[in-house]
């Protein structure tokens, strides 16, 4: 579990913020990543623009490059699996 906690630190050290705060601000920034993805496939409903999250088409955009890099086939925001270049690990998280 070490290495996750490590990440969300080295994730928050480039933002400037906590490690605690940026994994909470991650996971919400995903809940509504995966809430416009969800809407955006429903026929009519609000799709007449660029997407935006947070009011930001630019953040938008972003957070899906984030996305497809650490979630290539979709799910959840804490993989249950975490590869490195020396083995595969399987971390179990309580939220």
């Amino acid at each position: 579990m070490r290495k996750v906690t490590k990440f969300w630190s080295t994730m928050g050290a480039v933002v400037g913020h906590p490690a605690d705060m940026t994994k909470k601000l991650i996971k919400n920034l995903a809940a509504e990543f995966q809430r416009i993805q969800n809407l955006s496939k429903i026929s009519g409903c609000a799709s007449t623009g660029p997407p935006h999250l947070r009011g930001s088409e630019e953040l938008y955009t972003l957070f899906e490059e984030y996305y497809s890099v650490f979630f290539p086939h979709g799910g959840s925001i804490c993989p249950k699996f975490v590869m490195t270049e020396n083995q595969l690990k399987e971390y179990v998280y309580f939220i």
